[in-house]
């Protein structure tokens, strides 16, 4: 165990502290220096993609007509971004399902519903679903064995 000061991609300097054999931390190091960036950075580059995604969230729901969500000003950008990655992935479901018109309107359902949501809390308690995978699963579940059909509820 010691600590390493690594150049970090951004060009400052930082320490960290290694462990295991001196070979794996030399490497490491070697690694980090023209991978990582110092951790300063890191979080600036971090927060400066969650304002640009949360102003594009503002934008798209302002443009789409959703109602406006309620909390404080940190749940609400968190639940904006939660929204548009939930409607994002319903719309893209959509665009693969197009053919059938009970999975299109079980989509158009839920978007509606997830437009119309007003609280914030509401979609950081529950931002597990409406994923791709669930909503694929939720889709086979309710597959008609005997007819093929979707039915989607």
């Amino acid at each position: 165990m010691a600590w390493y000061k690594i150049e970090g991609i951004c060009g400052h300097i930082f320490e960290k502290q290694l462990y295991g054999k001196c070979s794996s931390r030399d490497s490491y190091v070697e690694w980090a220096n023209n991978h990582l960036e110092c951790p300063d950075c890191y979080k600036m580059r971090i927060e400066k993609e969650r304002l640009e995604l949360t102003e594009k969230a503002k934008k798209e729901a302002s443009n789409d007509n959703f109602v406006e969500l309620e909390g404080s000003e940190k749940q609400i950008n968190w639940a904006l971004s939660i929204r548009k990655s939930k409607i994002d992935s319903l719309r893209k479901i959509a665009g693969e399902n197009s053919s059938d018109n009970e999975i299109i309107e079980w989509i158009k359902n839920k978007v509606n519903s997830l437009k119309n949501q007003k609280s914030s809390k509401w979609f950081i308690d529950n931002r597990s679903i409406y994923s791709i995978e669930f909503i694929e699963d939720k889709i086979e579940e309710n597959k008609d064995k005997e007819t093929g059909k979707n039915l989607v509820g």
